[in-house]
């Protein structure tokens, strides 16, 4: 370039061309890969933020689905923090979702993505540090053909740290002012009444002796039972609005295990540890909260579960 003569380039032109050096994995969604400028760019780290409920995992999902159906040597790894992930839903999403009857009709089975989606479980950001400084020289065979990797999500890995009452207050007062500037009237409503409730909870004399899950459940209880009340009396549109509050506040509570999936977890340790008495609760319930999140768990269905598999 000759003294004093200098080539301009917008970002824009640049941005253009970084991207036009990276290959584009789509979303799955159009309205997606339109934001994306054309779908997720591989060397990109994207973050997918939004309130609880909105479809995060599920657009985890759907990219994941496209990376695997699109390239059949192509692998995911999927690291779940918060048991979010479903292989039935995944299934369920390939072969009933239109976006994906291509890949059906060409032959591409569910099972072959499948086989080629590894799930990783780590619960806290110092695990998720340690296996990500591993990851070259203990999983080589992921990273060879690894096309995309989702974490999902990072505040189940930072809760553990900072502590799970404080994110989940976090999360709720974003929620709040969210709520307010769209004019969700309901949502805002919903979560003070969450809000108020904590703030009660924390002061009691015994210094907030429950988790705000619990808090949380308590409220959804109060709503089912006045649900209850409200059918008897025939008032529909009081019943209607009970189900409204209940399904924002279930968005804030951990995932529940189906019971498939408790009868399954309650199996497995009654064989693991030889129970073989309902006066062993106690010791089934220790080495269930070892396994899942206490949060996702029903007392009542694992008490009754638990009694079910030993009279089987």
């Amino acid at each position: 370039m000759e003294e004093g003569n200098f080539n301009f380039q917008s970002c824009l032109d640049l941005l253009e061309e970084e991207q036009r050096g990276h290959d584009c994995i789509t979303a799955g969604i159009p309205g997606v890969d339109k934001l994306l400028r054309g779908g997720l760019h591989t060397g990109d780290l994207i973050e997918i933020s939004g309130s609880p409920g909105v479809g995060k995992t599920q657009l985890t999902i759907f990219t994941s689905i496209c990376t695997l159906a699109s390239n059949t040597s192509a692998t995911v790894l999927y690291i779940d923090s918060s048991n979010s992930f479903s292989s039935t839903q995944f299934v369920k999403y390939y072969q009933k979702s239109d976006r994906f009857a291509e890949f059906r009709n060409s032959g591409i089975s569910v099972e072959s993505l499948l086989s080629r989606l590894s799930i990783v479980n780590l619960f806290d950001c110092y695990e998720l540090i340690n296996f990500l400084e591993k990851l070259p020289d203990n999983h080589q065979e992921h990273l060879h053909s690894l096309r995309l990797m989702v974490i999902d999500s990072i505040a189940g890995f930072i809760a553990p740290v900072i502590g799970i009452g404080t994110a989940l207050k976090l999360q709720l007062k974003t929620d709040l002012k969210a709520s307010m500037r769209a004019s969700q009237k309901l949502e805002t409503t919903v979560i003070r009444s969450i809000l108020a409730d904590i703030t009660y909870a924390e002061k009691t004399p015994q210094g907030a002796p429950e988790s705000l899950i619990d808090v949380i459940k308590k409220s959804v209880k109060k709503r089912e039972e006045a649900i209850t009340q409200f059918e008897s009396a025939g008032r529909d549109e009081l019943v209607l609005k009970e189900k409204s509050e209940i399904e924002i506040m279930t968005r804030y509570l951990p995932k529940q295990l189906s019971t498939a999936e408790l009868e399954d977890l309650v199996k497995s340790v009654v064989s693991e540890l030889g129970l073989s008495s309902p006066k062993e609760t106690g010791k089934l319930v220790k080495a269930v909260k070892e396994r899942v999140d206490a949060g996702s768990l029903d007392m009542k269905l694992l008490t009754e579960t638990f009694k079910k598999v030993l009279q089987s």
